[in-house]
């Protein structure tokens, strides 16, 4: 998709601080969310996930990423034997994640898996979904 300058003056983003394990403070829907390396930190996944379908304005857009099931022996080692990540980052994932769980954790938030991309990346240590609100 190609934006003119007059297009990109309309683009409005607002970055919001706050608890993800708890209900998003958003006052009107909005056309993305970006959620990047955030979803194996939260104790109930499937509920953000729900107040970010909740959220999205019709055909509004979810980008997340995530580490794949596959990362989690390489941050691991990076983190408690190479010592060259954070620890206290790694010790905090809750969970990881495979195209399977994910693409059932999104149903189970209410989007239609028709609208639901998967791909992995970075030789498959993380996970890129990309799912619309129809």
């Amino acid at each position: 998709m190609n934006l003119h300058k007059t297009e990109l003056q309309k683009v409005s983003i607002e970055c919001i601080e706050g608890d993800l394990n708890e209900p998003l403070q958003l006052t009107e829907p909005v056309d993305c969310i970006f959620a990047t390396a955030i979803l194996e930190h939260l104790e109930q996944p499937v509920s953000f996930l729900s107040e970010c379908y909740k959220h999205l304005a019709p055909g509004g857009c979810l980008l997340l990423t995530t580490p794949s099931v596959w990362s989690q022996p390489v941050l691991e080692f990076l983190a408690y034997k190479l010592h060259v990540i954070s620890e206290e980052e790694i010790r905090d994932h809750k969970e990881y994640f495979d195209k399977e769980k994910l693409l059932a954790y999104y149903e189970k938030a209410g989007f239609d898996l028709k609208n639901v991309h998967h791909e992995y990346f970075e030789i498959y240590m993380n996970n890129l979904v990309v799912a619309y609100k129809k």
